[in-house]
């Protein structure tokens, strides 16, 4: 069989199924994440990042095995490859329409556009919003613009769509949007934006009719969690935000970088061996 043909359907194969692994894990991890939005966003990612580690083993593999290769793959890894690629085009397929959502977008007031985000601010919120409530409100945006938060939005939705049918993964996702909003909060805050004022303005875009969740970054994120907002900001129970980096995110980037490497490596120097023994794989 020819190397390429196989290292497709592997990868497509034990990619899902490490993935799901790692998606139930991830459902059952018991880590507190509440407000803060770096470990929400590293249980959104972790499962993905699982699943790309027998990817890179059997990049490895390929690089040393001939073409063609002895090995073939079996009716259970095919049907499981079929079935990843599905749930790939339909992620890709959400990820285009979100895309095409956010260029059609009547928000009261939102941030849009991938890599060149800009504020849109309809004229019916910039008519009833007092000076103070607009300026929160575009204080608050220019937090998701800063932080690339329409990319990052819309590349955690399609994250989030790699692990369907989980519907853990949904789930994750809104808990990270929730704690992003609360991060911009405070922010904006930081930046001079009154707390009562912002809640204010998030009550006047859901009283205006705010459309549906992930199109852009909205003041109001999708209203998971909107009262508890609410009440955090009237409360005064604001974070000062830290710009600087933290070490343990150094860290987690160097030891993803390492382990890609080793099960490169892996595969590499004892594919040729282990992978007729994989589940999926006969000769």
């Amino acid at each position: 069989m020819e190397r390429e043909t196989l290292l497709l359907i592997l990868t497509c194969a034990f990619f899902a199924a490490t993935m799901w692994l790692g998606a139930l894990v991830a459902t059952r991890t018991t880590l507190p994440c509440t407000g803060s939005e770096h470990c929400a966003w590293r249980r959104l990612v972790a499962p993905v990042f699982i699943g790309l580690l027998p990817v890179f083993f059997l990049l490895g593999w390929a690089l040393r095995e001939p073409d063609p290769t002895k090995d073939w793959p079996n009716w259970k890894s095919i049907l499981l490859a079929a079935v990843t690629a599905f749930i790939g085009l339909r992620a890709l397929w959400r990820a285009w329409s979100a895309l095409a959502s956010t260029r059609r977008t009547k928000a009261p007031i939102a941030t849009v556009g991938i890599f060149h985000s800009r504020i849109l601010v309809s004229t019916r919120f910039a008519r009833m919003a007092s000076p103070a409530v607009l300026s929160a409100a575009r204080a608050h945006e220019s937090a998701h613009i800063r932080a690339r938060d329409p990319l990052r939005i819309w590349l955690g939705q399609f994250l989030a769509d790699l692990q369907w049918p989980l519907p853990d993964a949904h789930k994750r996702f809104r808990a990270w949007l929730y704690a992003l909003e609360l991060r911009r909060d405070d922010e904006a805050i930081a930046m001079g934006a009154n707390p009562s004022a912002l809640a204010e303005a998030i009550l006047l875009v859901v009283r205006i009719g705010a459309p549906t969740a992930h199109q852009g970054a909205q003041v109001t994120g999708d209203g998971f969690r909107l009262i508890s907002r609410i009440r955090r900001l009237l409360s005064g129970d604001i974070q000062p935000s830290s710009k600087t980096r933290s070490p343990a995110k150094l860290g987690i980037w160097i030891l993803c970088a390492l382990s890609f490497a080793v099960t490169l490596w892996l595969g590499f120097a004892h594919g040729q061996s282990l992978v007729p023994l994989l589940p999926g794989v006969m000769q």
